[in-house]
């Protein structure tokens, strides 16, 4: 069979559709391809707005109440407790605790131990701490200053003069002084045999922090004495079991 010459327009055209043929295969690959990429990701983004549409519609068939945390409660700082050392005579040293509110000092009770008990003044800025060894009062004050408030010397009104150490000394057992409390701000009490000197009776005596001075107050007296709560009608006083009311004023006002 003879070759077709390339001069020939038979060739020309058979070159041609090869050409054709050839350009047609690489377009459709290269289209092929071109799907290929931007296929996947495009079903990838139907399918989630088809996921997305699926569950809007579940949620408005399903309502779901979701339950409301409520915020955790702030809880308050707890204050605390520092204290002050107290030397007592008899050695022992006594702690008085305080804590701090809104930037003031306020002492907490005074612990009642075997050698030493106490109490603190109705607006907590004053503590006296009682040392029963020695039967002696030390005065504390919010900045810590202690000060001896003890009643060092017996005066009769005949000018009859004795101290603490002497009448102690002479009369064994001799209470001299007893369970400290505050009637307000500025007057502490304690019990004592003084000024009679009776061993089956005490009477009471005030201490004034202002006037820093001791007196004796005979209309509390008895063999058993008791101090109890500090009221709206005054110290509560339990004198041979009858219950009474000291008020500042010093007066005497019964139950």
């Amino acid at each position: 069979m003879a070759k077709t010459s390339i001069f020939s327009s038979k060739y020309e055209k058979r070159r041609k559709r090869k050409a054709f043929l050839k350009n047609l295969a690489i377009g459709t690959a290269v289209i092929l391809v071109i799907a290929l990429i931007v296929y996947k990701p495009l079903m990838n983004k139907v399918e989630q707005v088809r996921q997305r549409i699926a569950e809007e519609k579940y949620l408005k068939e399903n309502p779901t109440v979701i339950p409301t945390v409520p915020a955790a409660e702030e809880k308050p700082e707890v204050p605390v407790p520092e204290s002050y050392k107290v030397m007592l005579p008899s050695g022992n040293e006594a702690e008085v605790f305080y804590e701090m509110k809104e930037g003031a000092i306020s002492f907490l009770p005074v612990d009642d131990t075997e050698f030493w008990s106490g109490d603190i003044s109705p607006s907590k800025k004053l503590a006296v701490v009682f040392d029963k060894a020695a039967q002696e009062m030390v005065l504390v004050d919010e900045t810590g200053i202690q000060t001896d408030i003890t009643y060092r010397v017996y005066k009769n009104s005949r000018g009859y003069t004795e101290s603490k150490e002497s009448i102690m000394a002479r009369i064994d057992g001799f209470i001299w002084s007893e369970e400290p409390r505050f009637l307000s701000d500025t007057q502490v009490v304690f019990m004592s045999m003084l000024p009679w000197f009776k061993a089956d009776e005490r009477y009471m005596y005030v201490y004034d922090i202002t006037e820093k001075t001791h007196r004796s107050f005979q209309s509390i007296k008895g063999s058993e004495v008791i101090f109890g709560e500090l009221t709206d009608k005054g110290l509560m006083v339990t004198m041979d079991g009858k219950v009474s009311y000291l008020t500042p004023e010093l007066k005497v006002v019964k139950e």
